[in-house]
């Protein structure tokens, strides 16, 4: 009796296991979406020197200095931006305005084109 139950457990999860691995029909055809127009995205893993590698648990390298130039620079125009590693990160209070918005869109758009 043990062994059924066992057997029978175990193909009720593994059932359930890959019913999570399915796809629903409005899946994107070709995968994750990478470029959004007007949005700047930074992404790493940090092995590839020099453009970013690990110097013990800090990022080092060209990317990483990039994205904390444009961070100074929006601070210094009264945009806070932090980094995060070797992306940028806007920290908004959730009652920010649409005006408030394009500001912020607009100082970094400036730092951005320089």
């Amino acid at each position: 009796m043990k062994k059924v139950l066992a057997l029978v457990l175990s193909c009720l999860m593994l059932v359930v296991a890959l019913a999570g691995c399915g796809s629903s029909s409005n899946d994107k055809k070709d995968g994750l979406e990478t470029v959004t127009e007007g949005k700047l995205t930074m992404a790493t893993n940090a092995t590839f020197p020099p453009y970013e590698y690990y110097e013990g648990k800090k990022v080092i390298g060209i990317d990483a200095e990039i994205a904390g130039e444009i961070a100074k620079k929006c601070t210094e125009k009264g945009l806070l931006i932090i980094t995060a590693k070797t992306l940028l990160r806007m920290l908004p209070p959730l009652n920010i305005t649409y005006d408030e918005i394009d500001e912020a869109l607009s100082v970094l758009k400036k730092v951005m084109e320089g």
